[in-house]
């Protein structure tokens, strides 16, 4: 009677979380396609270099590191469009140039003009972070990725201070865009 009463009690207790965990585990064929381009991107931008920003660019000659701790995984949501999302996260690291006041002669107002201009904007450079953490988010659809959008913090702020951001043109950017290629 004992033996009995164990094992109706283990069946009781354990079999729905077999059922639970083998249900949850498959995934489609389709989802697997999806779950390999996402691990793809992570691992292609892992790959991607430190570099310096092209002289076009607003704050040219910045610097920028290679992505650091890139990890990837998938969420559910509560939205209808996408109960799934997936989500790739980095951190990188930048340093921006500083502009170089000029010597001024004596009661000259554009350059002491000029120098007060740079000083502002060298006080603003100053202020950006350089080290920030870099998301990128997709839904998870039942045969493919689809990028979401972009998204940006300093690296310890918590998970409300999410900013939106562009995705730009660089390494990272091309990994996300080569998703249906």
């Amino acid at each position: 009677m004992r033996r009995v009463l164990t094992a109706a009690i283990l069946a009781f207790f354990v079999a729905p979380l077999i059922l639970c965990q083998s249900g949850t585990s498959e995934l489609t064929a389709g989802e697997r396609a999806a779950l390999d381009q996402l691990r793809g991107i992570a691992e292609a931008i892992k790959k991607c270099p430190a570099g310096v920003t092209p002289d076009s660019d607003t704050l040219s000659g910045s610097h920028f590191s290679a992505p650091i701790n890139v990890i990837w995984d998938i969420e559910r949501t509560q939205s209808y469009r996408s109960p799934e999302i997936g989500y790739i996260e980095f951190i990188s690291d930048s340093s921006y140039p500083l502009s170089k006041t000029v010597q001024c002669k004596k009661n000259d107002r554009k350059c002491i003009a000029w120098n007060q201009a740079v000083a502002e904007t060298n006080a603003m450079v100053a202020a950006l972070p350089t080290r920030r953490m870099v998301r990128y988010e997709f839904d998870f659809g039942v045969h493919n990725l689809e990028f979401t959008r972009a998204l940006w913090k300093r690296e310890n702020e918590d998970a409300t201070h999410w900013q939106a951001a562009s995705l730009g043109n660089g390494c990272e950017a091309q990994a996300v865009l080569a998703i249906g290629k």
